[in-house]
């Protein structure tokens, strides 16, 4: 196997060759190489693979042969949809496509993704719509799903959340193999062609269902990848934690029954005439109970607070348990009484829904989980009010769950370590294992420049929040527009916009994250060739914009976590708890990875160019900098705007 890797990332295989701009690279033949060690040898990996490396192809290919060779089958798993897409529709098909030996892949997404006919059909037979038109809509949906894929994903107009809800897959009703339409079904369809592929890629939010699952959702397979690893903790923490919303509870006790309307699945019943009296009280006490909960928990909220910890069990008092295990209670039976099929695994449905309603707030009430932190947000008119809880360590239940079964993991990520040490990722995920560091292969000390703002003040001091957007004025002159502008909060965004964006929008396009969805400021962004993008938390990574679109990349703070974050609270107490000073011990390397997965939005490909401007003078000015400085690409270090400009003269 290793002879023929060798040979595909040396330009002598019959693959990568036919890569429109195929180069070779020697640090994606030094990580191919690694990983096919680590599967033959059953260990696990992590790979930091600097961008440029072609990271993809270094695991795909070694998977390939590993899976054909061994008989048994591999799973990779992603941080984004960009990527699964991008696997997918592109690099697999590719591979397929040249690859001298044959290997089948599919794809998977989670259930909610999937058109469930019995269900639709049932929407259709009783009308259970939110208004008229999605009847229209939904026949369209139906009339795509019988000829194409029947995944959600594939679709191309939006699809209303309320329908989507109604005719997507739910395990707790599905008749499974009893079902009329079990055959032509698109989510077992995919089960089934997923049973058959070499290679199956999923999302990481599948993988921890997976192993909530018993490991009942995916094939057995024997290595697994996880792509934008740096991801992982976040998608855990968040995944094994619970979540209540006062809109979500109450658009479920409409589903079940709306005795304003006279609408939802209860009117539908044989014999509902007799049942509605109680139905109606059960639903009353629910609303009531919910409305005084949700309530109870606002109230908990300071006049300028929207998130708030709660540290002590019982913080509202737990009336709401009782109307939810009786209307589950109630549902379940009337399942059992009916003849009706689809309405009987529709009411156990529902049942299953409330009953996981109560579980939220039982767990959140009684804060059993010393592992985990509680917390409850609203939205400035409390109008929409949530209970959550996330898992503050993931380390044990990674190492148990993941790093020590009996299949091969293999991780990856242009941005996990700090200093070129893995030491932070690995404790903070429990990672045992070799690992393995791998620079970018593109020249940063010609067609890059950093330009830091030393003379600002600290963001600390209240004249920043003046200056900074002056200095970003100044660059975008000298840029020329073409630039990407990062934050650390709206609050900063939305000043910096209102300062400059009369005078920018003179030249150019100017886009603003929040006045469109992300898709949409992308594309305009990357076709209209001048434009500047004002944006904050979620572009810091996952945007890949080259060429002459973005040749300014501009961060405006050093990221470091929101210090009221109730999560990242949790886990400072955590490292005082153990004696470690947090500051150096979590806030300095997250708010490193961070910054680096920011500066990695500039150079995506061998021929961009462009300048990193930092206007966070801490950099230069506070001890810890040099560990910013040092995880930055071998680019020239400049101070002065003239030398930003005569680059660009220069490119």
């Amino acid at each position: 196997m290793h002879a023929r890797i060798e040979a595909e990332f040396t330009g002598r295989g019959p693959i990568l060759t036919n890569l429109p701009r195929y180069e070779k690279r020697g640090g994606q033949l030094e990580m191919a190489l690694a990983v096919a060690d680590a599967l033959t040898s059953e260990t696990n990996l992590m790979v930091e693979a600097g961008t440029g490396i072609g990271k993809s192809f270094a695991y795909l290919v070694p998977l390939i042969y590993w899976t054909l060779k061994e008989g048994r089958k591999a799973v990779v798993a992603t941080g984004t949809k960009v990527l699964q897409n991008q696997l997918v529709a592109k690099d697999l098909p590719f591979l397929a496509d040249h690859s001298d030996i044959p290997f089948k892949f599919e794809v998977l997404y989670g259930q909610e993704n999937f058109f469930c006919r019995r269900r639709a059909g049932m929407v259709a037979q009783y009308g259970l719509f939110d208004d008229p038109d999605q009847a229209s809509e939904l026949e369209r949906i139906a009339t795509w799903a019988s000829q194409e894929s029947g995944v959600f994903e594939d679709y191309q107009e939006p699809i209303s959340p309320g329908l989507k809800g109604q005719i997507s897959r739910r395990s707790e009703a599905c008749l499974r193999r009893n079902c009329t339409y079990y055959v032509e079904c698109p989510y077992y369809r995919k089960r089934r062609a997923a049973e058959q592929a070499d290679i199956i890629v999923i999302n990481h939010l599948l993988f921890f269902a997976h192993l909530e699952s018993a490991g009942k959702l995916l094939p057995e397979f024997g290595a697994a990848v996880f792509d934008e690893a740096q991801r992982l903790e976040q998608v855990a923490a968040s995944y094994f934690g619970v979540r209540l919303t006062s809109i979500g509870l109450s658009l479920l006790c409409s589903r079940i029954y709306n005795p304003r309307r006279g609408s939802g699945i209860a009117p539908k019943l044989p014999g509902f005439p007799a049942l509605k009296p109680k139905l109606r009280a059960l639903i009353e006490e629910t609303r009531l109970a919910a409305d005084n909960f949700f309530m109870n928990i606002a109230n908990l909220l300071k006049p300028y607070e929207t998130k708030k910890r709660i540290r002590a069990a019982g913080c509202v008092p737990n009336d709401l348990e009782q109307p939810l295990d009786d209307l589950s209670g109630f549902l379940f039976e009337k399942a059992k009484d009916t003849d009706d099929e689809n309405l009987s695994f529709e009411l156990i449905s529902l049942g299953d829904r409330v009953s996981v309603a109560k579980g939220a707030v039982v767990s959140f009430l009684d804060m059993a989980d010393a592992n985990s932190v509680y917390w409850i947000e609203a939205s400035d008119r409390n109008d929409r009010v949530s209970i959550h809880s996330a898992l503050i360590d993931v380390s044990e239940m990674m190492r148990n769950s993941v790093w020590n079964q009996s299949w091969t993991n293999i991780l990856t990520s242009a941005t996990l370590t700090v200093g070129k040490r893995f030491d932070f990722t690995a404790e903070r995920i429990g990672f045992k294992g070799r690992t393995l560091w791998i620079g970018s292969p593109f020249d940063y000390e010609q067609n890059a420049l950093t330009y830091v703002g030393h003379d600002l003040v600290s963001p600390k001091h209240e004249a920043w929040a003046e200056r900074m957007p002056q200095r970003v004025g100044e660059l975008l002159k000298v840029s020329e527009g073409r630039a990407l502008v990062l934050f650390t909060s709206y609050a900063t965004l939305n000043k910096t916009v209102e300062a400059l964006e009369e005078e920018v929008s003179k030249k150019h396009t100017v886009l603003v994250q929040g006045r469109t969805s992300r898709n949409v400021l992308l594309d305009e962004f990357r076709f209209d060739t001048s434009s500047v993008l004002f944006a904050t938390t979620s572009f810091w990574e996952g945007v890949d914009i080259p060429g002459e679109s973005l040749v300014m990349l501009v961060i405006t703070r050093l990221p470091f976590e929101v210090p009221d974050d109730p999560r990242a609270e949790a886990i400072l107490e955590g490292y005082r708890r153990q004696g470690k000073e947090p500051f150096t011990a979590y806030q300095l390397p997250l708010s490193v990875l961070r910054f680096r997965q920011g500066i990695g939005r500039l150079i995506r490909r061998d021929d961009d160019y462009g300048v990193i401007a930092v206007l966070d003078s801490r950099i230069v000015k506070r001890a810890y900098g040099r560990l910013f400085l040092d995880s930055m690409p071998p680019a020239p270090v400049v101070f002065n705007l003239l030398e930003v400009q005569r680059f660009f003269e220069n490119h």
